[in-house]
């Protein structure tokens, strides 16, 4: 296996905080727009690209975590963020499915999807609380902006109001920053 330079990866995903932190507002920006009855494909498209975008750009932006745990020989660190990444890959599955049910009016399957994001959002849960810990192990080594950047794990929980995480990733993607040089 070949070397691999962590400090830019790590940089290259606190770049995707402030590219996320833009998502975030775009993305806030259109679900705003959705007032009124709309045709369901431009509803399909208005639900669907604010969650792409910020699934994709937190996506992006949690790597960075990854290979800080590396960086700093942290596995607890880079096996939660691992399994960050696979939880909400599957809670973007399953709102991009609530939403399209939403938007094509699939009543039928909406109460069913949403019991599935429940489950994927209990599973994000479990998943950022094995993140938090190997985040908040590493205190002495980051200081007091790797227990503040735990917050940038409510992620789920703001979808659909994206002020509060935009304010959430600003710590994280600072620290980020910090441990890229």
């Amino acid at each position: 296996m070949g070397y691999v330079d962590h400090h830019k990866k790590i940089r290259s995903a606190a770049t995707w905080g402030i590219i996320a932190i833009v998502a975030q507002i775009i993305a806030q920006g259109v679900t705003w727009s959705l007032k009124g009855d709309y045709d369901p494909l431009f509803a399909f498209m208005a639900l669907n690209v604010p969650i792409l975008l910020s699934v994709g750009t937190y996506i992006a932006h949690i790597r960075g975590y990854f290979y800080l745990g590396k960086l700093i020989n942290a596995p607890l660190l880079a096996l939660g963020t691992k399994a960050v990444i696979a939880s909400s890959v599957f809670f973007g599955v399953c709102m991009v499915f609530l939403a399209t049910a939403a938007s094509l009016e699939i009543t039928s399957a909406v109460s069913i999807i949403q019991i599935l994001v429940m489950v994927s959002t209990i599973v994000f849960v479990v998943t950022a609380l094995v993140f938090a810990t190997g985040l908040v192990m590493q205190y002495s080594r980051l200081g007091a902006l790797a227990i503040i950047a735990v917050s940038v794990m409510a992620f789920p929980f703001f979808i659909w109001t994206s002020w509060p995480m935009m304010i959430f990733l600003i710590p994280s993607t600072i620290l980020l920053f910090q441990q890229s040089k």
